[in-house]
């Protein structure tokens, strides 16, 4: 019996890092897509398309909205198992949360000078 619980926790585990790669995976996607659609809207604004950067823009928002939700998962997670440990990937999808935030704020500022 003891043996049988041993497996189970160890699945579980087992399933929670899996779940832990899979999140950081969609941070990583999210946060990838955001920063594309930041450079679309650029150059459509470069191009006086104003309507389709602002479209861009909103999507690129969306994406970043996704990254979060993705976050506040693993957070979530990290809270329920105080043996959480932090993985390279993670550190890696986080880094692409903070370049997304970052090339987002920019751009629009960009997209501002070329409304001007």
């Amino acid at each position: 019996m003891a043996i049988w619980g041993v497996l189970i926790i160890s699945e579980a585990r087992e399933n929670v890092n899996n779940n832990e790669e899979d999140i950081a995976f969609q941070i990583i996607l999210h946060a990838g897509n955001a920063k594309s659609l930041c450079m679309d809207a650029v150059k459509a604004a470069s191009e006086n398309k104003f309507d389709e950067s602002d479209d861009f823009f909103k999507q690129a928002a969306d994406e970043l909205e996704q990254a979060h939700n993705c976050q506040t998962d693993i957070i979530r997670q990290d809270i329920l198992d105080k043996e959480a440990k932090v993985s390279l990937l993670m550190v890696h999808a986080q880094d692409h949360v903070m370049n997304a935030i970052t090339v987002y704020d920019l751009t629009l500022q960009i997209a501002k000078l070329y409304r001007r």
